[in-house]
């Protein structure tokens, strides 16, 4: 029986830019086994507040791709936009997987079991905003499993 997993940090870092609330990753498939989710743009105030937020999340159809876990010293931080952070230069590291989320956002990488750094492009850099000691956005995959990881593109929004 394949179970779903969900990563801990992303599923907090969901929580905190309102992705959680969006429905979107409910609306994706899993692969049988690997990572799947839903990329948004979130943009403005995402304060949680008794009115609501103010933000916007809108879906992502973009490039995702999985490489082998990626340090943060073997990334340079794209500076394209001084107002953006979380944009990579991932140099010559070459993706074992990549596949363009939907209209809705979702995508789905079939991957071994290992660990991967799951990123998704944004304007010809890499995003990531998920960092541990051990790398850029990693996620495991045991066997049989397939992992909820939800990227949300979020430096113009607010919380």
């Amino acid at each position: 029986m394949r179970r779903v997993l969900q990563s801990t940090v992303l599923g907090l870092l969901a929580a905190c830019a309102g992705a959680s609330d969006t429905g979107h990753a409910d609306e994706c498939l899993a692969p049988s086994q690997g990572v799947w989710g839903a990329v948004l743009w979130l943009e403005g105030n995402h304060m949680p507040s008794d009115g609501g937020t103010g933000g916007t999340s809108e879906p992502m159809s973009t490039t995702v791709a999985a490489f082998p876990v990626i340090a943060s010293s073997g990334a340079t931080e794209d500076r394209s936009d001084p107002e953006a952070y979380g944009r990579y230069d991932l140099g010559d590291a070459e993706a074992v997987a990549t596949v363009t989320a939907d209209e809705g956002g979702c995508y789905a990488l079939e991957l071994a079991a290992g660990s991967y750094t799951i990123v998704a492009d944004d304007s010809g850099a890499w995003f990531c905003n998920s960092f541990s000691p051990d790398g850029l956005c990693v996620v495991a995959v045991s066997d049989g499993d397939a992992v909820l990881f939800d990227i949300a593109v979020d430096y113009r929004a607010a919380y």
